[in-house]
Parts: C-alpha cells; structure tokens; sequence
C-alpha cells in the first residue's frame, strides 16, 4: 500500500487531466519504501502529511516499524515520529493526536492500557489526554482519536468508567456489558481548561 498526494497544481508529472499525483511514502533517495504505508492524514494547508509505515527504509536508522512519518511538502523533507502510529494531525499541522499502550511516553502512566495523546511534534512536548476526572490514570482503554483544527479539541473513544464525572463526584456512570465487551462512549477533551 503506498500513500500518494493528488493536488490541483505542483511540480510532480501530471496524470494529463490538469492534476499531478506525488507519492509520499518513499526514502529521501527516491527509492521504493520495503512495507505497507498506511492512515494519511494532511494538514488544512495542505504542508504536512503524516502516515503510519511498515518500512524501515524511509530515512536512515530505522530498525523498528511501524512507525509515524511527516512528509513537508515545502522541503520535500521526510521526518521519523517513532513508537507513534496510525495519528491524526490538526489542521494548522502543529500537533499530532494519537492512542499508545507505550508506558515512556509520559511520567507514571502504569495503567498498561491504550491512552490518548497529543504531541507537538515541533518542540516533542507530549501530553496524555485520557486521564480520569481527578487526575488518575482510567480504568479502560481508548482510542481512535481526531483533532480539531487548532488542535486544541480531541474527540475520542474510551472503554473507560471513570473519565468524567457527576455533581456528586462520583463516576458518571457504568459501562453496560453487552454480548460479553464493554461498551465504547465518546468523549471530546479541550485543552483551555484542560477537561473531559
């Protein structure tokens, strides 16, 4: 699977109908990426693209995979996220949001669960976002993140009981058990005041 950019103007060859299609995935020498690439997502300018690959040949050093990678259309450079996989990015191409069972990404996450982060992948300043309503970490996993714009509001899923809260500072609610799972809810974190 490769990840390839159409746009309406740009120097890659044009297909002969007026667009130009560019394929992403591939090393800085222009050679064919040796795994599967996957969950484009594009910044609203169109700068920025961010995919998930299999390949450990895109840029020198890469002796893990999957990894994520940000291609910048304007350098035409290609830059290794690593330990992060299958992202969104916000639409001013500043941050990353994505789910991890990773235990290093963050200080004292030792839930073993998958968690919500945000990464500005600029600075490397990362935050995670699911965390219960009095600071602890959750109960349950969660995943399947999306960005807003600014990236300052993150919707995503959880399996998790105790991410908000009622009046009486109790959790919300429990989750009910159907067909043997624990049923999924969706939340939207906001960064201003840093809640669920």
């Amino acid at each position: 699977m490769l990840v390839l950019l159409l746009w309406l103007t740009g120097t890659a060859p044009s297909t002969g109908n007026g667009l130009a299609t560019q394929r992403v995935s591939v090393a800085d020498d222009g050679s064919e990426a040796n795994g599967n690439s996957r969950a484009p997502s594009i910044s609203a300018n169109g700068r920025f693209i961010i995919f998930t690959s299999y390949a450990n040949n895109l840029v020198a050093n890469d002796s893990t995979g999957p990894d994520t990678f940000i291609y910048n259309r304007e350098t035409r450079g290609l830059t290794r996220i690593p330990d992060v996989t299958h992202p969104q990015i916000s639409g001013n191409g500043r941050f990353l949001v994505f789910s991890s069972k990773k235990d290093n990404l963050v200080p004292g996450d030792t839930n073993g669960l998958s968690d919500i982060f945000r990464l500005e992948w600029e600075t490397g300043q990362i935050q995670r976002v699911s965390q219960a309503y009095d600071g602890a970490e959750t109960n349950g996993g969660s995943g399947d993140a999306t960005v807003s714009a600014d990236g300052c509001q993150i919707a995503f899923t959880s399996e998790a009981t105790n991410l908000v809260t009622t009046q009486s500072g109790t959790a919300a609610y429990s989750n009910p058990v159907s067909s043997g799972g624990v049923a999924w809810q969706v939340y939207a974190y906001d960064c201003t005041d840093n809640t669920i």
